[in-house]
């Protein structure tokens, strides 16, 4: 079984009933998203999804410091460094 040392196997977490319902907070796992890569490649590779409209940014490796700049300064939609660029 899978585990990770924010939540071991065995773990429990502890809430009020009451606040889930009456606040209406959403109780979602962080794997919610599992089984959602595939897919989302298959869709890619048909094409069916714009993925240059998600990127904002690219950088070569040497300007790693300007793209966390743009990160750091909230630009940016997708910032991407690439080794192999120039």
């Amino acid at each position: 079984m899978w585990s990770c040392r924010w939540a071991p196997v065995g773990s429990a977490a502890r809430t009020s009933p009451f606040r889930i319902y009456n606040d209406e907070i959403t109780v979602l796992g962080s794997m919610a998203v599992l089984h959602s890569f595939g897919p989302a490649l298959d869709l890619m590779a048909a094409g069916a999804i714009d993925t240059a409209a998600m990127l904002s940014h690219d950088f070569p490796l040497d300007g790693f410091g300007d793209a966390l700049g743009v990160v750091r300064a909230g630009g940016g939609v997708k910032v991407q460094v690439l080794p192999q660029a120039d």
